[in-house]
């Protein structure tokens, strides 16, 4: 892909963002998208099938980014070093507010099934699954509960940090949580 169509994307990707901010999915055309873009409708289309493929293509690359940022910081976590794990916390509350108006909007948009929230929910939990097997971290709480109670502290600080900031209340309230259920892990 050339520098032309990068930008072009990142312009509708940015108009349809804005859109989004104010109105309903539903309520957005693609001629819309391409006013706020500064593009032809034509154009739109020599990128995206429709605005379901622009909204999937989005919170495909959100979600990758999300859970990118979050599934290295679990090394910390396990090691029990939880200055570095807190940290790790802080790094993920400044990377969601360096995004913190494309997330937003990303994380309360649901529609026809695409979900930012629950895309990431999904691969958050599935990454939780894993680590728990891979360190053999059995215990008598069900692996499910541990995985979906991880993944919801974690969706949930993400969210309250998008609308309200960076709190190190939360950031070391989160650590203690997630420190606290896999030292019981690790103990049982």
């Amino acid at each position: 892909m050339d520098l032309r169509q990068i930008k072009t994307e990142r312009n509708i990707q940015q108009a349809f963002i804005q859109l989004l901010a104010q109105s309903d999915f539903e309520k957005i055309t693609v001629a819309d998208i391409g006013q706020a873009a500064q593009i032809s409708r034509s154009t739109f289309y020599d990128h995206y099938a429709d605005k379901y493929e622009l909204l999937d293509k989005m919170i495909a690359h959100y979600t990758d980014y999300l859970f990118e940022i979050s599934q290295h910081r679990v090394d910390a976590l396990l090691a029990r070093d939880r200055q570095a794990f807190e940290q790790s916390i802080v790094e993920i509350a400044d990377q969601l507010l360096a995004q913190r108006e494309t997330l937003s909007v990303l994380m309360t948009t649901d529609v026809a099934g695409l979900s930012l929230s629950q895309n990431w929910k999904q691969a958050l939990q599935t990454h939780w699954h894993q680590i728990i097997q891979e360190q053999g971290l059995t215990s008598q709480t069900p692996e499910s509960y541990v995985s979906e109670t991880c993944t919801d502290l974690v969706v949930n600080f993400a969210k309250w940090t998008l609308e309200n900031g960076k709190n190190q209340a939360t950031i070391t309230q989160l650590r203690k949580l997630l420190g606290s259920m896999f030292d019981q892990l690790i103990n049982e």
